[in-house]
């Protein structure tokens, strides 16, 4: 769907999408409906809080880090992270797959694929 020129982001379907990159690239069994199931009863199942408590129950341990100091050259890959376009209305949630020295490869919520930036 369309909206001003733009994709409509389905936050909490992208939540599940990332959540469920993340668990087949970690060979975790799961079910589609359970995780959706687990976001949805989640008190903020649009959050980065979100996508750490959902996969703790899961087995898969992460942290949460403000930017801060750090670049993102400096996290391990997979990781998950907030991205603001100019046209959004709001940030969407992004899985980074690799990181190179002149690019980024990550998860368009907008676009529903793949995406390389160099």
């Amino acid at each position: 769907m369309k909206l001003l020129g733009q994709n409509y982001i389905d936050l909490e379907g992208n939540l599940l999408h990332i959540c469920q990159l993340i668990l087949h690239a970690s060979d975790i069994k799961h079910t589609r409906l359970n995780l959706s199931r687990a976001i949805e009863k989640h008190l903020d199942p649009i959050s980065l809080v979100a996508v750490q408590d959902v996969l703790k129950d899961y087995g898969v341990e992460s942290a949460g880090v403000r930017l801060g100091e750090y670049a993102y050259e400096d996290f391990e890959t997979p990781f998950v992270c907030a991205l603001q376009r100019k046209h959004w209305p709001n940030a969407a949630l992004t899985l980074v797959t690799e990181m190179g020295k002149q690019d980024i490869s990550f998860w368009d919520p907008e676009k529903r694929r793949q995406e390389i930036v160099y």
